[in-house]
């Protein structure tokens, strides 16, 4: 038997336990973000923009758009340098980012200055539609008593 798999590649031996994991996934399982609030939208046509938001991260979703197209997607936050980048959709026609909002460098490095907030601005145009939303944030240092 150990024969056999030293005569096989390490990738095909990872992607046939990768496999075998997967079949006893449940096919209806849910992601611990589709209980997360809706703190944007935006709609155009079949495109749909969403950031869902549980006060630490963001998840930007986008739908409707056709599969494997390539879009044109930003995000802006105050401080920070904005994304601008080229995205492809899926072979479902979406696409999605987990974003961390934050203000970068501008912190001394002490818990006093680590009290922030601002507005997070996303926005995606693509030959079928054009959407942006933004949504609020706060990060704050939680005391439990």
């Amino acid at each position: 038997m150990i024969t056999m798999f030293a005569k096989q590649r390490p990738s095909a031996i990872i992607a046939a336990v990768l496999l075998g994991c997967l079949a006893g996934t449940p096919a209806q399982s849910r992601a611990i973000t589709d209980t997360w609030p809706v703190l944007g939208s935006d709609r155009d046509g079949d495109c749909r923009l969403e950031i869902l938001g549980n006060s630490k991260l963001m998840v930007i979703n986008i739908t409707g758009l056709k599969p494997g197209s390539r879009a044109h997607f930003g995000v802006t936050n105050a401080t920070m340098k904005p994304i601008d980048w080229q995205v492809k959709a899926n072979a479902s026609g979406a696409w999605q980012l987990i974003f961390l909002p934050l203000h970068y460098n501008k912190y001394d490095g002490t818990a006093r200055d680590y009290q922030e907030k601002g507005v997070v601005g996303v926005s995606l145009s693509s030959a079928d539609c054009k959407v942006s939303t933004s949504a609020q944030w706060t990060r704050e240092i939680r005391v439990i008593p």
